[in-house]
């Protein structure tokens, strides 16, 4: 029998046999009239029983471990003077970060954070996080270079509508404000009444407040000028008052944005309650699979003993056959484990008559 750390730890179930001095060599016991050794070790089953109870529990008790790990990694980030924490991410260049949600990647770039539609020279600039109530307070800041005399392009007012840049999961507030820039080919007679109001790029460029700031970027009628082009910028005036002079830093102070709460994603750090229920899921997980574990290794353990009780009763009437064949009659002898081990020489390998049908086949000096 090779003997290996496999054999050591869980041993077979099969028994060791003793062949008494007087019998034949060619003999073969049964299980009924062998002595059955394993049955005078009661540690061939603890090794095994404990290494696999060992690796159960320990299995079951570093899932909360690793749940905590998960949930760790997704620890509120700061980005200057900004809290993100989820469903937001903080994400480096095209890195993703698994506990930003789709539409929630922030960029921080500088230690200053844009949402992350586009890239940092492009994007909006995240100035506050309102988490309780789903919104972020958002500016458009590249929108003032356009009024930068020395730059470029020139002096010259916005262009682009600020919501091409705005898409799911998010959407306009209904308490943003219209900021709308005109570019004229002449100025219009009107302007006074209309409330215009020159920009620093002069060459008929105006400003003017309008209305509630449209979710698609277009201008009312009300607000069309002849001869001019319009475009407008959400601003967050102040109870709903905005004035239009004001207009770079009314830019600067950004607009809000609205979310919709996303699906919580399991191990994000944004809520400590799903966390704990996945924690106390997985104890309890471990618990009932050791349980279960347990409870199967001692139904096997009394069935074993079932079986060979039932063999020992069996083997009376087998006993009785085998003494007919002893020259001086009478029942066996029954060796205790003391006898055996003299017996066998502390079980040497030297005795070993070869592996029988039920075990390990001893031969014994009396």
């Amino acid at each position: 029998m090779n003997i290996t750390a496999d054999t050591i730890l869980c041993p077979p179930p099969y028994p060791l046999h003793f062949v008494p001095k007087n019998y034949p060599a060619t003999y073969s016991p049964k299980p009924s009239t062998g002595i059955i050794l394993s049955r005078m070790f009661p540690w061939r089953l603890g090794p095994c029983l404990f290494v696999s109870v060992a690796v159960v529990v320990i299995v079951a008790s570093t899932m909360p471990a690793r749940m905590l790990a998960a949930a760790a990694a997704c620890e509120p980030e700061r980005c200057g003077n900004v809290s993100v924490s989820a469903p937001f991410g903080v994400v480096s260049g095209s890195e993703e970060n698994r506990c930003a949600q789709s539409g929630f990647q922030v960029h921080c770039t500088d230690g200053v954070p844009y949402l992350g539609y586009y890239e940092p020279g492009f994007g909006l600039q995240i100035l506050n996080i309102f988490y309780v109530n789903s919104s972020l307070l958002v500016s458009d800041v590249h929108k003032l270079g356009d009024f930068n005399l020395s730059g470029e392009r020139g002096c010259h007012v916005p262009t682009a509508n600020t919501a091409t840049k705005i898409g799911p999961p998010f959407s306009m507030s209904l308490l943003n404000r219209n900021l709308i820039f005109y570019n004229c080919a002449r100025k219009p007679r009107t302007a006074r009444r209309a409330g215009l109001v020159d920009t620093v790029c002069r060459n008929n460029t105006f400003v003017r407040a309008g209305g509630r700031y449209n979710a698609s970027g277009r201008i009312d009628r009300g607000y069309a000028l002849p001869g001019c082009n319009a475009t407008a910028v959400p601003v967050l005036g102040a109870s709903g008052e905005v004035n239009a002079g004001d207009y770079q830093e009314l830019i600067s102070d950004g607009f809000l944005l609205t979310w919709q709460p996303p699906t919580p994603v399991a191990g994000s750090g944004g809520s400590k309650k799903t966390t704990r229920i996945f924690i106390i899921l997985g104890s309890l997980g471990g618990l009932a699979a050791l349980a279960a574990f347990v409870t199967y290794l001692l139904h096997q353990r009394k069935r074993k003993r079932a079986v060979a009780s039932d063999e020992l009763m069996r083997s009376g009437s087998s006993m009785t056959s085998y003494s007919k064949d002893l020259e001086l009659g009478g029942s066996p002898h029954i060796f205790t484990f003391e006898e055996l081990e003299v017996a066998t020489d502390g079980f040497s390998a030297s005795r070993e008559l070869g592996d029988g049908g039920f075990g390990t086949v001893y031969k014994g000096k009396t």
